[in-house]
């Protein structure tokens, strides 16, 4: 007789007893197990966010560099009582709180992100938080009234994605050749920072009576180098006698070289009916929907 066979005429156990069947358990209920009287899970959903520079103009030092794009969390409550304390004079520092509370990757903070991918962020959070319609008071052109415009955030595109531009990531610099004087010019693009430091500058030196000159002072910090030349002196002195329209085209290149939001879309007056193309107003009250 074989072990196996042993096994096969064993006496049948009359204590044993069968498990009882347990339900089956809904997704929807982690953290109170089968007693949640919510039917609501309890983990936040997340989703991707395509960047409209796909990770390609930051440094290589960048946490962003080569990210096409980020993960954030849907908005909660926590979120909507940052956002009730949203006005005027605060809404750039709450809009930036909101972006580092959402991601979900805490490498990285909104300091980091160009403006352009900030931008697909706020819409995506917009979105998701109260919905694909986007209701704004302006002013229409047909029948001269404040009126409400319906936009859909399902709409929001990227344009401009330029495959010719020139950007060194190990340096963090973008090469350009101007209109006029034909030179080769690296700039680094201005930081967040960068900008509120020449607004501190331009009020230091306007309450002591200096003389300030914007233009000089933003090309001076976003010039890496002329023809290869560095020395912040020679760069100084050339742009004191530079053409106005090179100066222009170096405040404004990153315009039209950069992948950006597009948020233009038809949309109908609620007073007369007229139907005009218009880009989503981005203000301060983008996230109150009290106003």
């Amino acid at each position: 007789m074989t072990r196996n066979s042993k096994k096969l005429n064993r006496k049948p156990n009359t204590n044993f007893k069968p498990p009882i069947p347990q339900p089956e358990q809904n997704p929807n209920l982690q953290g109170f197990g089968a007693d949640n009287p919510f039917g609501l899970s309890f983990v936040v959903p997340t989703e991707m966010v395509n960047l409209p520079s796909e990770g390609k103009y930051y440094p290589a030092s960048s946490p962003v560099h080569g990210k096409k794009a980020v993960e954030i969390r849907h908005m909660t409550a926590r979120e909507e009582d940052l956002l009730s304390s949203i006005d005027e004079t605060n809404s750039e520092n709450v809009f930036e709180r909101l972006i580092d509370g959402l991601l979900v990757d805490k490498t990285i903070s909104s300091f980091d992100f160009l403006e352009e991918d900030k931008m697909a962020i706020l819409y995506n959070a917009r979105k998701t938080g109260y919905g694909k319609d986007y209701k704004a008071i302006s002013y229409c052109d047909s029948c001269k009234d404040s009126t409400e415009f319906i936009f859909d955030l399902e709409k929001v595109s990227i344009k401009n994605q330029n495959e010719t531009v020139n950007f060194d990531p190990e340096s963090g610099c973008f090469t350009v050749k101007l209109p006029v004087t034909g030179l080769e010019v690296k700039l680094r693009r201005m930081s967040s920072n960068d900008i509120e430091s020449l607004q501190t500058e331009r009020q230091k030196k306007q309450g002591l009576g200096i003389d300030f000159n914007y233009t000089i002072s933003y090309l001076a910090r976003a010039i890496f180098s002329v023809n290869e030349v560095q020395e912040k002196k020679m760069l100084l002195n050339l742009l004191e006698i530079l053409p106005a329209a090179d100066a222009k085209f170096m405040m404004n290149y990153d315009k039209n070289l950069f992948p950006q939001i597009d948020t233009t879309q038809e949309v109908a007056c609620t007073v007369c009916g007229t139907v005009a193309e218009r880009e989503v107003p981005l203000s301060w009250a983008f996230f109150r929907t009290d106003v």
